[in-house]
């Protein structure tokens, strides 16, 4: 008896051992499957487990509308920026003050009351643009009144060193101190260093008045 006994008692310790072993076979397949099966209904659908990990999928979406606006401000304020710098430079570069600014002539008074053949030393203010701004300087200018229809005006300035010079009544004629340069009644030069005749201004006569315009450099070389 006790031999047929322990043959039932290990086969009951067998089928025992079987049943446990398939139960963890088939537990491990269903741990196993569980992560499988919700990385495939993550991957169908996102809102599942949220965009880049998230947890919650309306906390998730609502994080990167607030990235994209933030994105899309960034880049609008750096596009006002550059179209405020870009609109002046472009319109100092295609319509540069110089381009619309009209030659402006200076009011020196009657005609008249300069003597005729005698250069006089005339001041007088005129406005000068720089860039976008209008400056008032003082100049000067030796007129000499050749006839009641012409008028010579010389720029102040030898052009040798741009020294002033002045006109000497006994030798009749301009001369510059610095470096002894003479020029005539017509401007020319009589003696140097100086390379050319005396700049001149240009002139209008209008209803007897005379009127001053900007400085016309002269290109005689001195014989």
């Amino acid at each position: 008896m006790e031999d047929q006994v322990k043959p039932s008692k290990e086969l009951a310790r067998t089928t025992d051992l079987g049943a446990a072993e398939n139960a963890g076979v088939s537990g491990g397949l269903v741990g196993r499957a569980g992560p499988v099966r919700a990385s495939e209904e993550h991957a169908q659908n996102p809102r599942v487990s949220g965009e880049f990990g998230c947890a919650d999928g309306a906390l998730c979406a609502e994080g990167m509308d607030r990235r994209r606006f933030y994105i899309a401000a960034i880049y609008g304020l750096w596009s006002l920026i550059g179209a405020a710098l870009a609109l002046p430079a472009s319109i100092y570069l295609f319509f540069p003050p110089s381009a619309r600014q009209k030659e402006e002539f200076v009011d020196l008074g009657e005609i008249s009351q300069f003597p005729t053949g005698v250069p006089e030393e005339k001041v007088f203010r005129q406005n000068r643009k720089d860039g976008w701004r209008l400056l008032s300087e003082k100049a000067t200018a030796w007129v000499t009144r050749v006839s009641d229809r012409e008028v010579v005006a010389f720029a102040p300035q030898c052009t040798h060193l741009g020294c002033a010079y002045h006109w000497d009544e006994q030798k009749q004629n301009f001369l510059c101190p610095c470096h002894t340069s003479t020029f005539g009644l017509d401007g020319r030069v009589l003696s140097g260093p100086a390379p050319r005749a005396l700049d001149r201004y240009q002139v209008r006569i209008e209803k007897g008045k005379l009127l001053l315009g900007s400085i016309v450099q002269r290109a005689e070389e001195i014989e």
